[in-house]
């Protein structure tokens, strides 16, 4: 399988904070910038990906692109998913979110459960 991690280092809020690359040697790709990657690009990696780990944020638009069978794993501050509320998650068999608290902007501060999950989930 092709394991992605992306933790939006790239963005000022949502953001995973204090993870300190830990996780990095479980995944093949790990992106730092999706901006910079060009729509053929995105579409790529998530059409390779089998397991994405990311924040919620408007990437997941790219969901359309992904193989069913992908695993999908989401932290959110807030009960706020794109994917759920305009039925994209449907594209794929096995998409969860984990919300980790705060308000909408809230950064998410790294921690040994966010840690297992991503662990358990690749």
């Amino acid at each position: 399988g092709y394991k992605v991690l992306y933790f939006r280092d790239d963005a000022s809020r949502r953001r995973m904070i204090n993870h300190n690359n830990e996780l990095n040697h479980l995944f093949d790709e790990i992106v730092v910038d999706m901006g910079s990657k060009t729509f053929e690009e995105q579409v790529r990696l998530f059409h390779k990906a089998t397991h994405f780990i990311t924040i919620e944020g408007a990437h997941l638009t790219n969901i359309i692109f992904m193989n069913p069978s992908t695993k999908i794993l989401v932290f959110s501050p807030i009960i706020n998913s794109w994917p759920k509320m305009f039925g994209t998650s449907r594209c794929v068999k096995h998409l969860e979110i984990v919300i980790t608290g705060g308000d909408f902007n809230s950064n998410i501060n790294y921690n040994d459960k966010i840690k297992n999950k991503t662990i358990m989930t690749i």
